[in-house]
């Protein structure tokens, strides 16, 4: 199967575990809490829609998913759509609400729970639970206005200014269960900057909620950039979230325990306590 590589950063130093690390039981519990102190996941297969403009990111983002898909516990993609932003760029520029479904249910159809719809004079829907909008500045830009919610102004104005790169996540879940999440991806970028962004935002999507600041395990260390090395830590932390045996709404001190359990057997990060 392709495996998905990232460019080393040329700017990014290797960074050693020292005695100035957090424990990585530590750095674990600061990626998978909510504002709740607990873990969320998926707990039904969720659709995909990618808006994208010139390049698709297909094969990469196909790669991902089914690479997530293997994951015990985890329940499966339902469908992933690609939608060209050429195709709508008209309605898009016309008049556009964005309506977030709101509710967790096992009948799922496609589209569902996160719904964009296009109105115009013949009103357009688009529907997914994961939005993944792969767009130049300016479209990415009114994207990221329109499924801004309460109290995300500065997310807007952070994917604007393509600071430090241009990628943000958002999800949304009830009692734990994720139901909704959106990517913003400026897929103009440096190939590096995309590849980095889709791949950890995406990640973010599935229950990695945080960044644990400057971790040198995992990806999700606050940083722009980083190499493929890390890849095995972060899939061994999403098969620990969604280790069968944690429910939904658990302390991420369960995740952390598990993730040493199998670090333990697989020695994905050497230092790790």
């Amino acid at each position: 199967m392709l495996r998905i590589t990232l460019i080393l950063s040329l700017l990014l130093m290797p960074t050693l575990a020292g005695a100035d690390v957090k424990p990585i039981r530590q750095q674990i519990v600061e990626i998978v809490t909510s504002s709740k102190d607990t873990i969320r996941k998926w707990t039904y297969s969720p659709a995909i829609t990618v808006v994208y403009d010139t390049d698709p990111r297909e094969l990469f983002i196909r790669d991902l998913a089914q690479q997530i898909e293997q994951i015990d516990g985890f329940p499966g993609f339902s469908d992933i759509r690609f939608v060209d932003i050429a195709e709508m760029r008209d309605k898009v520029f016309q008049r556009a609400r964005f309506s977030l479904f709101a509710g967790v249910g096992e009948q799922v159809e496609p589209g569902r729970h996160g719904h964009f719809v296009f109105e115009t004079e013949a009103p357009s829907v688009l529907s997914a639970n994961i939005f993944l909008f792969l767009l130049a500045k300016p479209e990415g830009t009114l994207f990221s206005a329109l499924t801004a919610t309460a109290g995300n102004a500065a997310r807007v104005r952070y994917f604007a200014s393509n600071r430090p790169h241009g990628c943000y996540y958002q999800s949304f879940s009830r009692e734990d269960v994720l139901h909704a999440a959106i990517v913003h991806v400026n897929n103009f970028d440096d190939e590096l900057s995309v590849q980095h962004c889709l791949y950890e935002e995406f990640m973010h999507t599935m229950g990695i909620l945080q960044d644990s600041e400057g971790s040198p395990y995992f990806t999700f260390d606050d940083r722009p950039s980083v190499g493929g090395s890390r890849h095995q830590a972060d899939f061994a932390l999403l098969r620990a979230l969604y280790d069968p045996a944690i429910p939904v709404g658990s302390h991420p001190d369960a995740v952390a325990e598990r993730f040493v359990e199998i670090n333990a057997t697989e020695r994905v990060i050497e230092a790790a306590n």
